[in-house]
């Protein structure tokens, strides 16, 4: 079994390259085994623009995309999804909760945009689920995953409920992980259900170690504590971050443990 992840959308692109960068993420993972290859699009970035034209240059056919798994309901997530259904009819997999009101306060939204919101709700390919779920012989999602510190419990975002402001625990929070036999690849969109959380239910879930973490880990504005807490509870993970992990968070990484962090970019590639 192999596998290719191109990362077809992040905030940063480098110097000199030809790949677009926008604010949010969007990756494509290809498993090949033989004959059959199962392909699947995690997230789909502010808007569907970059991520088409990173797929051409990364020759990326998105049209034999097996599925897309939206990790949850922010803007920077879910921008291009309606674009790519469009093009693609394809089974869409994510949370029931993904359409509700999220907000930071004073109130600006952050949710799905509320331009296409309706039409996605009523798409005929659409997966709402909340359990875990195999979407193909590798790959499997997470669905809500246990919240079992405090430190990682989201503080400044916001929904409505029964016509009340109420703090959101971005429930709908939902990470993919692939077999790869011997070890677990952890990709994650931002890991707002604290990516130490992800990774011990990803572990219990799947009976073996997370050896890999690609995605954002939303430690942006962290506290020092919880950078602290993370770096310990990571150690002997080769990670891949970029998005929201902030470049305080990600240096502080590279500082502890070297060359097992990559910051990543868009057109960025990895093959195992």
């Amino acid at each position: 079994m192999q596998m290719r992840l191109v990362v077809l959308n992040d905030d940063l692109a480098p110097k000199g390259s030809l790949h677009l960068a926008q604010h949010g993420v969007s990756y494509y993972i290809e498993i090949v085994n033989g004959s059959k290859i199962e392909s699947v699009l995690f997230d789909t970035g502010s808007s569907y623009v970059p991520i088409k034209y990173n797929a051409s240059i990364s020759h990326i056919d998105l049209s034999k995309l097996n599925s897309i798994v939206i990790s949850h309901c922010h803007y920077d997530h879910t921008g291009g999804l309606y674009d790519a259904i469009n093009e693609f009819g394809k089974n869409v997999f994510a949370h029931p909760s993904i359409f509700r009101e999220n907000f930071y306060l004073p109130y600006r939204y952050i949710g799905m945009p509320k331009d296409f919101k309706q039409e996605v709700m009523t798409y005929k390919n659409l997966i709402l689920v909340k359990e875990p779920l195999k979407i193909s012989e590798y790959i499997t999602m997470t669905g809500e995953v246990p919240r079992k510190n405090d430190l990682e419990i989201p503080v400044d975002m916001f929904t409505i409920e029964n016509g009340k402001v109420v703090k959101d625990l971005m429930l709908d929070d939902n990470s993919l992980f692939i077999d790869l036999g011997d070890s677990i690849f952890l990709i994650s969109g931002c890991s707002h259900a604290g990516i130490v959380n992800i990774k011990n239910y990803v572990e219990e879930l799947s009976g073996k170690d997370v050896n890999y973490i690609l995605g954002g880990l939303h430690l942006l504005n962290a506290s020092k504590e919880k950078i602290d807490f993370t770096i310990k509870n990571l150690e002997g993970v080769e990670l891949f971050l970029g998005h929201c992990t902030g470049e305080n968070a990600i240096q502080r990484m590279k500082d502890k443990f070297g060359e097992k962090v990559k910051r990543i970019h868009s057109g960025f590639e990895i093959e195992l």
